[in-house]
């Protein structure tokens, strides 16, 4: 997946969306957007939304959340669906869909 990176885009903030800072690289994503005026700010400078948004699992059982960051490409005899299968309380994590 490549990742975009443009200056003064109106892109939807919504759960799993990526901030870029372009001084130092560094990335955040939205974990929960509360509906304010959300301006993440690194070296000084405001962070560049990108139009990369991470996928969100969350534990039915305890509410625990993980951010996918990068998926691994697996072994070849794996299955697509089979590679990333993220579990906590013994049990499978749900993917929570964008809002």
């Amino acid at each position: 997946m490549g990742k975009s990176y443009q200056v003064g885009r109106k892109l939807k903030i919504t759960a799993g969306r990526v901030y870029h800072c372009s001084v130092c690289g560094a990335e955040v994503t939205v974990v929960l957007f509360g509906g304010g005026k959300l301006s993440p700010v690194c070296c000084n400078q405001p962070m560049e939304i990108t139009e990369v948004i991470c996928q969100i699992y969350y534990c039915p059982v305890c509410g625990a959340e993980i951010t996918v960051i990068k998926e691994g490409t697996g072994v070849p005899t794996q299955k697509i669906a089979d590679r990333l299968t993220p579990r906590c309380c013994n049990r499978p994590m749900i993917l929570r869909l964008a809002a």
